[in-house]
């Protein structure tokens, strides 16, 4: 999964479409470990998005497998601790999340397993 800049402009209803283009995915795939590179993520996801996300979207891809998640950090702050937030939650379970500032490192932590 990457996000791209042009989530600086990104809506509320556009990052739910994102979300629900994701979770296709999710299901057709099945991944039990994914890379989001968050680098160029400018959109900060609010509280009531986190909670959408996280009632809507992760309880699926667990279910289907999902087991860890690689961050690659977003440039900007804002997004970043808004995507920290959002795995708060989920960090209470089986799944696990990391944060990573490169592609290659998040990669690598993932094939050790």
């Amino acid at each position: 999964m990457t996000w791209l800049p042009a989530t600086k402009g990104m809506t509320e209803e556009e990052y739910k479409e994102q979300g629900f283009a994701f979770l296709e995915q999710m299901t057709a795939l099945q991944p039990k470990k994914i890379i989001s590179d968050s680098s160029e993520l400018y959109f900060t996801i609010t509280p009531d998005l986190q909670d959408w996300t996280n009632q809507t979207i992760l309880p699926i891809g667990i279910a289907g497998g999902l087991n860890k998640i690689a961050h690659v950090v977003s440039k900007d702050i804002f997004a970043q601790v808004s995507v920290e937030q959002l795995m708060e939650e989920v960090a209470q379970t089986d799944f696990s999340a990391r944060y990573f500032g490169d592609k290659e490192s998040a990669k690598e932590w993932l094939q050790s397993f």
